[in-house]
């Protein structure tokens, strides 16, 4: 029997944004919506709250999607899915390191620079300043010509627009 590709999104009680892709795995998929439990590979929901359950594989290919852009977060989210990538959508640094002190550990984080509450610079200090998740590679995306790799001690930095290959190389080279 052939398998359709399913792609499910899934929202938690912070309005974090989950996108997982069926495409070459046997997926169950049920999407989460008011009170309904959701099943995705290994990812599991109650409601609006994932629960985390993840294989090898899904945190060797786990990126954390930083993007106060509602519209481009969701494109290069689904584009990341598309090609293999468990992701995680935030919309600003302040809830991404909610996220990462809660304990969700991805292989890579992709991060604009440019946010309301906490932008890209304050995400990369906290960061670094955090033991815990200081190590985890960072790809830095911004328009900000001037922003450097090695400004931000991030592994590289891409200027929008970006070729997604270019992004694509980056987190395959990080995840190794």
């Amino acid at each position: 029997m052939r398998r359709r590709a399913v792609t499910t999104v899934d929202r938690d009680a912070n309005g974090a944004t989950r996108r997982r892709s069926s495409q070459g795995t046997a997926a169950l998929a049920v999407c989460v919506r008011a009170g309904m439990i959701a099943i995705v590979g290994n990812r599991l929901g109650i409601g609006d709250r994932p629960i985390d359950v993840a294989s090898d594989d899904d945190v060797a290919r786990s990126v954390l999607l930083v993007e106060d852009d509602p519209d481009l977060g969701e494109a290069l989210g689904g584009l990341l899915a598309k090609f293999g990538w468990v992701v995680r959508l935030e919309p600003d640094g302040a809830k991404a390191m909610d996220a990462l002190r809660a304990g969700y550990s991805p292989r890579v984080i992709v991060c604009d620079l440019m946010m309301p509450n906490m932008d890209g610079y304050r995400f990369r200090a906290a960061q670094l300043d955090d033991p815990a998740v200081a190590r985890i590679p960072v790809v830095v995306i911004t328009s900000d010509s001037r922003a450097t790799a090695e400004q931000l001690r991030v592994n590289a930095c891409l200027r929008k627009p970006f070729e997604v290959e270019a992004l694509l190389a980056e987190l395959a080279r990080l995840a190794g």
